[in-house]
């Protein structure tokens, strides 16, 4: 505050001045002076949920203000507390996993869509990691064409699921900004992949996991190293009708954020795949959020790529869920099921 030397973030935060910053004072600092009072109260104690649940079925307070650009709703929300978020993992059969591997590509584009020297190995991997997680259905696609690739996914998406915990599908290709993907003759976008298995085009596989891996890159930056110190350490419910959002229980996990290139090892695979198939072999009973967070661990501290100017690039994953529940595959001491893995040209 009196531009003394080595403040926190915190006390930046506190003493926000949009005009610039006295003396050297901290995020922290700067953020908990925001000069706009009116609209912000000191907090002298953290509410309950007990409280606020309570709160929600008082008149004066609810959704009653919600609006979609002009479309208002006056349903009050409802939440029924329960014991267990996790998501059902004992039906029949673990599902199917799907696995693009585009290694050669004829389509002509501004990118130079070189042989992806190295993503069969990725490919074998996922394969084996898939088997790992239980998945019974593994299916392995090399170089498909555009339509091909939309042929077996509208195929199945339209087949039944009901017997099967979760969906899984990797894609393994050259890719760039704004999730854009490329089969062997076409561009292609995420969502070309994650649509057809919304709950309304899939409805069995409506409340279930569906978990999609990239492996591809989202632009040309390459992140650069920086120094730091290490400072880091089921049950079924019952059977009842629920509405959910048809895009909800998602998780796609992306070598990259967007904007970034994407590592691969011509003789190991990708950092990205590297990584994944360790981490599930080395952590099979945490929660998936668990495992990917040691995925963009092991990504970010034991990966990277020296260039001749002594420059060090990392890279870190991006995962963004949409899940619902926790989700476990394995519990402590559970074997793993045996799974056939097939190759498909096709």
């Amino acid at each position: 505050m009196n531009g003394k030397e080595n403040t926190s973030a915190g006390d930046v935060l506190e003493n926000f001045y949009p005009n610039g910053n006295p003396g050297n004072q901290t995020a922290g600092e700067i953020l908990m002076s925001y000069v706009d009072k009116p609209v912000f109260e000191k907090i002298d104690r953290v509410i309950t949920s007990e409280e606020f649940l309570q709160i929600l079925g008082e008149d004066s307070i609810g959704n009653a203000g919600d609006t979609v650009d002009g479309d208002e709703s006056h349903k009050t929300p409802e939440w029924s507390e329960t014991t267990d978020f996790r998501y059902r993992m004992n039906h029949r059969e673990r599902g199917c996993f799907m696995i693009f591997n585009q290694e050669v590509f004829d389509i002509k584009t501004n990118l130079t869509l070189d042989e992806r020297i190295g993503s069969s190995t990725d490919a074998r991997n996922l394969a084996s990691a898939a088997a790992y997680l239980g998945f019974e259905y593994i299916q392995v696609f090399n170089n498909l064409t555009r339509s091909k690739i939309l042929e077996w996914l509208k195929n199945v998406a339209a087949a039944s699921h009901e017997s099967y915990d979760c969906f899984g599908c990797a894609i393994l290709t050259h890719g760039d900004e704004n999730n854009e993907l490329y089969a062997r003759d076409a561009s292609m976008n995420i969502t070309d992949f994650t649509n057809p298995f919304t709950a309304d085009k899939c409805p069995t596989l409506a409340g279930k996991p569906k978990l999609f891996f990239v492996q591809a890159c989202r632009g040309h930056k390459r992140d650069i190293a920086v120094p730091f110190t290490l400072s880091v350490a089921p049950t079924i419910e019952q059977a009842e009708l629920k509405l959910i959002p048809s895009q909800a229980d998602f998780l796609i996990a992306s070598s990259t954020p967007e904007g970034y290139s994407s590592w691969r090892n011509k003789a190991n695979g990708s950092w990205f795949i590297q990584a994944l198939y360790l981490c599930i072999q080395r952590y099979p009973t945490l929660e998936i959020m668990q495992i990917m967070t040691r995925v963009n661990r092991m990504v970010a501290l034991h990966f990277g790529n020296t260039n001749s100017e002594s420059q060090m690039y990392k890279q870190i994953p991006s995962v963004c869920t949409r899940l619902t529940g926790e989700l476990y595959f394995h519990k402590p001491g559970s074997t793993v099921v045996e799974s056939h893995i097939t190759v498909s040209t096709g």
